[in-house]
């Protein structure tokens, strides 16, 4: 997404794209869906909102929109988030759907979603993510941390599926897919509410090391199709949590 929208920034500002660099308050995997990303960018002049809206869109694949543009400060740095929330959508009907093949992840076995829902008291507080993330620190970085905070995680059902709601203070990457792929686990019956506080324990002795590895053995890390973000909370932001 930042190659194809700087690109068309470069269009739109009629500068070469070295003038031209995105920070966005998101990375997503390949396959992963955004309903809302902020993205911060210099321009070399006065920009009108409702001109710049119409024509980046223009420039831009069907797969890619600009919704709103706004001035911010000096101090502004769009990956100082509050908080996220991201969905994964679940389709779990038998009957393949075509249309939603692309936003869903299929899962036609059974799954016990009062034990989900259970198991999703365990993940709220701060834990060490180290085991449900793929995580890896640069010897130079000090302040590298596996701990995160959330806030919330709940299982609610749609139409033909069921979506699972992650919100937290900042993820590690592929935190979100090993959540979801520790709920469909528990759904299915391979593990239990106690397995997952265990995972969250990230443990160094040999004992708690091997029945770590047991545990990792049970479940998948879920695939990107079915994960969207789809709200960054910014500093200010005081609307209400999403939570559909």
């Amino acid at each position: 997404m930042q190659l194809v929208l700087e690109r068309a920034l470069c269009h739109f500002l009629h500068v070469d794209r070295e003038f031209v660099r995105c920070q966005a308050s998101s990375r997503t995997d390949a396959g992963v869906h955004a309903r809302q990303l902020f993205v911060e960018f210099r321009s070399p002049r006065e920009l009108d909102e409702g001109k710049f809206v119409r024509f980046t869109n223009r420039l831009l694949p069907d797969d890619v929109a600009v919704h709103s543009l706004r001035q911010v400060t000096a101090d502004f740095n769009v990956r100082y988030t509050l908080g996220k929330i991201y969905t994964y959508d679940v389709h779990t009907d038998r009957r393949k759907d075509v249309f939603v093949s692309r936003y869903r992840k299929a899962h036609p076995e059974p799954l016990d979603v009062s034990r989900m829902r259970s198991a999703c008291e365990r993940f709220v507080g701060e834990h060490d993510f180290r085991l449900l993330s793929e995580w890896t620190s640069r010897p130079d970085d000090v302040s590298a941390s596996t701990i995160r905070r959330v806030f919330d995680v709940r299982v609610v059902e749609i139409d033909g599926g069921l979506r699972i709601v992650v919100h937290g203070a900042g993820f590690l990457h592929k935190m979100v897919r090993n959540i979801v792929g520790v709920l469909l686990s528990v759904g299915e019956g391979s593990l239990s509410d106690d397995d997952v506080s265990l995972l969250l324990r990230a443990g160094d002795d040999d004992d708690a090391v091997r029945e770590q590895r047991r545990m990792k053995a049970k479940f998948k890390v879920a695939e990107g199709r079915g994960l969207t973000l789809r709200r960054v909370f910014l500093p200010g932001d005081h609307d209400d949590v999403y939570f559909e």
